[in-house]
This record gives structure tokens, C-alpha cells and sequence, in this order.
């Protein structure tokens, strides 16, 4: 919304399908206007206090952006931030009206960061960085105190900052895990945002840093008896060249051991993305599986967001492979266990893709798997997915005509005739993003 309620900013592809033009639309009148073209993905991120400017911010590849600054009242448009420095930028607000921006970048940084870029002069400097990613920042309207927010491990960690004098206020106010939105209200008085952890839904919050008083404003409840719910544990592993991989573990309160000479069932349940992160939020079905007795393991693979831009590049291009060997190292640590049953493997979109070739690249691993909207083939994926999303993924997994070979190398359908064990497909037969024959064709051979 621009800063006087009367416009929305946003962008569509609707003009060929594949790019992205923004768009402004005024809904008391129902006037519309396209004020930029684009080439590739864009987002509308903010109007300038004065509404005069729009941010737009291009989507080169995943994780990687370019800031762009669109006059509506000239038309032009420049470039601040992002050209060819493999970055990615998060707008988090304006100050001294039109002249400053607040966003967070792992620029020049291992770790995101919050930084004031200047539009007149066209500087960066650190406003706060730390060890782990700065994931959420807020500065309130009289630009006083300043909420910020830390990935530590998984965990969100939130700060109050005088903004002057960067000297803290509070310290880790979250009452819960994984913090979600942050906002002030308008007079600066209250931060709101909502927060949930492993055994506790999503529920919204009010701080006051004056008195220091935090309130609990919404009371959702599931019909779960919260004896019931388990809370995770976060260890490490060490995958195949050392590298400790964060592993989160829901054991179950009451035992059922099962096949296997009386022991514990396991489950890998793999995030999607893959630049995702699990995060210990509230999941039902990992809940579920827990009270059934059965162990779930969830690993944070190189690839994953939440431990800098070097972790998260881990498993670029022809390093996906070690991204698997991740997966299959975990299923030797939870044999060495001696408590567990042969494990199980599922995961969702990607994680999907993760579960199927592991059953296909490591069947003597694995008692079973479950895919949902996952990858079967990176060729026919690439060649079928949604037109818009084709040149960001194969950034991500590779060239289509160059890398076809390794692409068909990492493909679990190419070698479907090793899977021997269990498998569960489950596929939206309208997904855009990955093709309803993905499933199909693994199906047929299967």
C-alpha cells in the first residue's frame, strides 16, 4: 500500500506469461497502471514515504537480487543495489523520508545483515550485525527503537535497540521459538508480532518497551492434550566430509517398537526448497507421527537457509550430490544408534525430490519413502514447470542443454529400477510449480 491508503503496488505476469511488470492500482477509482516492464521475475516491495518512488526488487536467482529505484512521477528507474554481486536484499523500511533505506543483505557479509543504504550518496553502512543471520528488523514510525531479529540456530531471538545510540533496550522478548511478522503501531509505543514453537500454534503478541510488559493477544488451541506434544531436540551430525549438519528430533513419549528386532520406528523428514530451514514450528504431522511411536529426525542439509551465505552454497550446481550424501550419512548415524528400526524417508516439493532418490541412489538404506510434489526427472521438470519459474530453477539445479547429463544423473527416475522398497506418491494434479506428471511417470515404471 502507498504510505496514504490510496494505492496498491504489485506485479503479474500476465502480459506473456514469463515476466514480471508492476503494476499500480488506485481502488476507489479502479484506475490501473503499469509503471515498469520487467525482464525475468520482480516484486514490488515499497513506496517511498512520499509515494513518489516504488523499490522493486528483480529476482536474478534464488537468494540472489538486484534493488531497483522507480521514479512514478519521471518514470526512470536505477539500479542501487545487486548488479553482479550474487546478494540478496530485504527491504525493511524507510528514514529521513526519501533519502535512506533499511534492508538486510549478506553482501560483502557471511551472514545477513542490517544495513542504511543512502540514496544520495549511495553508501551502505552496518547498522547491526552479528554471527547469525539478522532474519526481521523494524524501526518505529518516530525512528527511536528499533526491533530486531536473530536466526540463532534455528531460534528466533529478538532485540529492542535505541536506534541512536544502538544501545539495547530489551533483550530476546519472544516468548516462544520462531517469531513470524514484527510490526509497531503507528505512535511507536508497541511492537505486535507472533511467535510459535514446536508445541504451541501461532499466536500474536504486544510488547511495550517502556514498561517492559508483554501480552499474550490471541489464545488458539488445539484439541490435543499438550501432554501429548513433544518438543524437539537440536544436535548435530557429521556428514561424509565433516561437516556437522543441524538435526532436529522429535522422540516420541511412549515407545512402540516395531519391525526390526523390537526396535524404535524412524522417520528422515526432509524441508523443502531446498533453501528453506526447519525451524521447530508447530506441525501437526510430525506431532502425529510422534504420538504414533515413531522417531522423526528432520536435518538442515548444506543448502539450507539460517547458517550463512557459505552454508547455503554448499550445495550449488554439481554439489547437489553431497546435499544426498547428507541424507544418506544420517541414515548410517541413526543405524549406529542400535535403538532404531531400518528408517523411513519423506519430504515435500524438494524434499520430495530428496526422499526419491535416496530410495533410488541408496536403496539398501531405507525401508520405504513418501513423495509429495516431488521431482522426478530434472528434465522433464525443467521443460514442463510454470514458463516464469524455468530460468530461476535451472540457476539453482543446472542448464537444461548444458548440465542435461548430470541433471539425468541426479534423477531419480533414471534409476527407478533400483527402488525396491515402499513408495508413496502424492501429487497435486494442478501443481504449477512441479508437473502432476512428475508422479505419473515415476508411477508407470514403478
Amino acid at each position: 500500500w502507498s504510505p496514504d491508503g490510496s494505492r496498491i503496488a504489485y506485479t503479474s505476469n500476465e502480459r506473456n506469461g514469463v515476466d514480471f511488470d508492476a503494476y499500480i492500482y488506485a481502488p476507489k477509482s479502479g484506475r490501473r497502471q503499469c509503471v515498469h516492464k520487467g525482464k525475468g521475475v520482480w516484486e514490488a516491495t515499497q513506496f517511498s514515504p512520499s509515494g513518489s518512488k516504488l523499490l522493486l526488487r528483480r529476482v536474478v536467482a534464488p537468494r540472489v537480487h538486484e534493488l531497483h529505484l522507480k521514479d512514478l512521477s519521471t518514470g526512470t528507474a536505477e539500479c542501487l543495489l545487486g548488479k553482479h554481486l550474487n546478494s540478496q536484499y530485504v527491504p525493511v523500511g524507510w528514514r529521513l523520508g526519501d533519502d535512506e533505506i533499511l534492508l538486510l543483505t549478506n553482501q560483502s557479509s557471511k551472514y545477513q545483515r542490517l544495513v542504511c543504504y543512502s540514496i544520495r550518496n549511495r553508501k551502505s553502512r552496518t547498522v547491526i550485525a552479528d554471527v547469525f543471520d539478522v532474519e526481521r528488523a523494524a524501526l518505529s514510525p518516530d525512528e527511536r527503537c528499533l526491533a530486531v531479529v536473530l536466526n540463532r540456530n534455528g531460534e528466533s531471538v529478538c532485540d529492542i535497540y535505541d536506534f541512536v545510540t544502538k544501545k539495547r533496550i530489551a533483550g530476546n522478548i519472544a516468548p516462544s521459538s520462531v517469531m513470524g511478522n514484527i510490526q509497531w503501531s503507528p505512535d511507536s509505543s508497541i511492537l505486535a508480532f507472533d511467535a510459535q514453537s514446536a508445541i504451541a500454534l501461532a499466536h500474536l503478541w504486544l510488547y511495550q518497551p517502556e514498561s517492559g510488559r508483554l501480552k499474550q493477544l490471541t489464545f488458539l488451541a488445539t484439541k490435543i492434550p499438550p501432554s501429548y506434544l513433544v518438543k524437539p531436540t537440536l544436535t548435530r551430525y557429521r556428514s561424509f566430509d565433516g561437516l556437522p549438519v543441524p538435526l532436529y528430533c522429535f522422540q516420541p513419549k511412549r515407545v512402540k517398537k516395531g519391525a526390526g528386532r523390537g526396535r524404535i520406528p524412524a522417520l528422515v523428514f526432509i524441508h523443502g526448497g531446498p533453501d528453506e530451514q526447519y525451524r521447530g514450528t508447530f506441525s501437526p504431522l510430525i506431532q502425529y507421527l510422534a504420538y504414533r511411536g515413531i522417531t522423526v529426525f528432520l536435518p538442515n542439509i548444506r543448502g539450507s537457509t539460517g547458517y550463512g551465505k557459505k552454508y547455503l552454497a554448499l550445495d550449488d550446481g554439481k554439489r547437489k550430490i553431497d546435499a544426498l550424501r547428507d541424507v544418506a550419512e544420517l541414515a548410517h548415524y541413526i543405524k549406529r544408534q542400535k535403538r532404531f528400526s531400518v528408517p523411513a524417508i519423506m519430504g515435500i516439493s524438494y524434499g520430495g525430490y530428496v526422499a526419491l532418490a535416496q530410495l533410488a541412489f541408496y536403496p539398501e538404506l531405507w525401508a520405504g519413502g513418501i513423495s509429495s510434489s516431488g521431482i522426478t526427472s530434472f528434465l522433464t521438470y525443467l521443460k514442463k514447470t510454470a514458463p516464469w519459474r524455468k530460468k530461476l530453477r535451472e540457476k539453482e539445479y543446472g542448464n537444461l542443454k548444458k548440465d542435461m547429463i548430470f541433471l539425468q544423473s541426479i534423477s531419480p527416475l533414471t534409476f527407478a529400477h533400483r527402488i525396491k522398497s515402499p513408495v508413496l506418491l502424492i501429487h497435486g494434479k494442478n501443481d504449477p510449480r512441479v508437473p502432476y506428471s512428475e508422479a505419473l511417470q515415476l508411477a508407470e515404471i514403478l
